[in-house]
Formats: C-alpha cells, structure tokens, sequence
C-alpha cells in the first residue's frame, strides 16, 4: 500500500460567506461540493470549535482541486492522510476547520 501523508498548516481565506459558516453549514457545502470532484465522503464527524473529520475516496487529484475550492470558501485543511489499495483506489482521512476554529 502506498501512502501519502501531509500536514499544513491552517489556510487562511477569507469571504463573506466563510465568515458566516458554522459546523452544520460546513457539512452541508463539504458534502455538495465533494462529488462534483468525484469524491466519495463515507464520514463527515463535527468536532468541537467548527471542525470536521473527513473520510473519503477518490483520486489524489480530485482531492487537491476539491481542497483548492475549500480553501476560497473559507475551510482549511489542517491534516490529509491519503492511502492507496491494492485494488488501486485512493482512501483517504483529513481534518479540516472552518472560520474562526
């Protein structure tokens, strides 16, 4: 299995809409806007002071662009552990927060 590990620091963006966000509002834009990239999310879990741990699946690519489009809306990614099966598909687990965690 090959991994690919990364951890950055937060993003900052900003926007009016960003500013707003809470963790529902957060879940909702990560769940539409992730299969636009292709990207299957098996988990979004809210944790405290506006961030969500995030499972998927997808191409290492879709997730670079789909985390792209997350950053000018506000979210940062905090943490992003990518794995790829056997089978060659891509799983992966990150942890991203919204304005103001």
């Amino acid at each position: 299995m090959q991994h690919l590990r990364a951890n950055a620091a937060r993003l900052v963006a900003g926007g009016q809409l960003a500013a707003q966000m809470n963790a529902t509002d957060l879940s909702a834009m990560l769940a539409a806007s992730a299969g636009k990239h292709g990207l299957s999310i098996a988990l979004l879990q809210p944790r405290p002071d506006q961030r969500i741990a995030v499972t998927l699946s997808g191409h290492p690519s879709a997730v670079v662009a789909w985390l792209e489009e997350l950053q000018n809306a506000g979210v940062a990614m905090t943490e992003l552990t990518l794995a790829q099966g056997e089978d060659g598909s891509w799983k992966g687990d990150m942890l991203l927060s919204g304005p103001g965690s």
